[in-house]
């Protein structure tokens, strides 16, 4: 076990979490790690897939003030991240017969795949098959960027998307929401 432990996947970073060998299972994200003495010290969030008995819990030293503010009825629970709404994949993982068929002439950035609805992305023109290449001023060359820039944002944040479509550069703007819309 070990404290101050990050996560970081394509959509999300979690930080300052609670290693541990605890066995948490599918579904028992959301419940309490408890310490050996019986007091709750975290709440189980993930596991590692394919790792035998390797979690990660939010310490209840972060979650005790967000309690008490929902027992007061004053929390706002709206999450405070910035949320784009593309399923996408980086140009360099397709082989050139997938680029060919797609008419991908990028040679980085990242396929959308899908976009979600009544998404910052639909409301802002983003379609399926669109490659993005810049995202906010910054470069894009993999799926990772997009994730990676979007976080760093806050809902609200009004930013240039540069796409490659039907292979010419075309220039949108898209305003950041939550997950929520």
């Amino acid at each position: 076990s070990a404290k101050d432990r990050t996560i970081e996947a394509s959509l999300l970073r979690l930080e300052n979490l609670i290693q541990t060998d605890a066995a948490i299972n599918p579904g028992n994200s959301g419940g309490p790690l408890v310490a050996a003495r019986g007091e709750v010290i975290g709440i189980n969030t993930a596991i590692i897939d394919n790792a035998q008995n390797i979690g990660f819990a939010i310490s209840i030293d972060v979650v005790k003030p967000l309690i008490e503010r929902i027992e007061a009825g004053d929390a706002d629970l709206t999450p405070d991240t910035a949320f784009l709404g593309v399923s996408a994949v980086s140009v360099d993982s397709l082989d050139d017969a997938t680029r060919d068929r797609l008419g991908i002439t990028a040679e980085s950035g990242a396929f959308v795949q899908d976009v979600t609805p009544d998404s910052a992305a639909e409301r802002g023109g983003l379609q399926r098959g669109d490659v993005i290449t810049e995202l906010a001023g910054e470069q894009v060359t993999s799926s990772e960027d997009v994730a990676r820039i979007v976080r760093s944002r806050r809902p609200g944040d009004r930013v240039d998307v540069v796409v490659e479509r039907d292979g010419d550069p075309l220039t949108l703007q898209v305003t950041l929401d939550t997950r929520g819309g």
